[in-house]
C-alpha cells in the first residue's frame, strides 16, 4: 500500500553507472524497456552517473529510441 502513495513525478531517478562497461547488443532492449517503464512512470527526471564515453553514447542512443525526454548523464 505504500508505494501506492508515491506519485513518481515529485521523484527524481539516479543510477550509478560510472563502473559499467560498454552495452553488449542483446542488453539494448532491456534498457530500452526499463527506459520506457521509467517514462510510463513519469519520473520527474532520470539521471544516470557515466565514466565511459564509449557507454555514454550508447546509453543516449538507447535514451532517444526508448522516447525519454527527461533523461540527463551526469559525469
Amino acid at each position: 500500500d505504500t508505494m501506492l502513495k508515491i506519485k513518481p513525478s515529485d521523484y527524481l531517478c539516479a543510477f550509478d553507472a560510472s563502473k559499467f562497461d560498454v552495452l553488449v547488443q542483446d542488453m539494448i532492449p532491456t534498457l530500452e524497456g526499463c527506459f520506457k517503464l521509467y517514462k510510463s512512470k513519469n519520473f520527474r527526471k532520470i539521471d544516470m552517473i557515466l565514466k565511459n564515453p564509449i557507454l555514454n553514447m550508447q546509453v543516449r542512443r538507447v535514451a532517444k529510441m526508448a522516447g525519454l525526454d527527461n533523461f540527463e548523464i551526469v559525469a
